[in-house]
């Protein structure tokens, strides 16, 4: 895993987290989730986590295949893409683009109060 995040570091292929797609497994990029250090992942001052780390827990988990068939990044879209399903709602206002747009909407839609 570590080899994938190493590989996955930089804009616009940067990845926060993995998730195996048939199994129990998910795997988030911890090093960038330190409390202690103000970044995308707190609230501002705070070591409480803000609307992007739920979003991205949240993405990871929407790849799971029991979790409506495991939502995709399928170029071009399918059903499942993540960014089709996303536009259908609607991509919320406000976006900033920390480094994934797909847990940064997730994260608004979903949890507006942590932001």
């Amino acid at each position: 895993m570590g080899q994938w995040f190493a590989s996955n570091n930089t804009y616009p292929s940067y990845a926060d987290g993995f998730s195996q797609f048939n199994g129990n497994a998910v795997w988030f990029r911890l090093d960038n989730w330190h409390g202690w250090v103000l970044n995308q992942f707190t609230k501002f001052f705070s070591t409480k986590l803000n609307y992007y780390a739920l979003g991205t827990v949240m993405h990871e988990i929407l790849h799971k295949q029991a979790v409506g068939g495991g939502f995709t990044h399928n170029k071009p879209p399918d059903a499942r893409d993540m960014d089709r399903v996303i536009s259908l709602v609607g991509w919320p206002s406000g976006m900033v683009d920390i480094n994934n747009r797909e847990s940064e909407a997730f994260g608004l839609l979903c949890f507006p109060n942590l932001r």
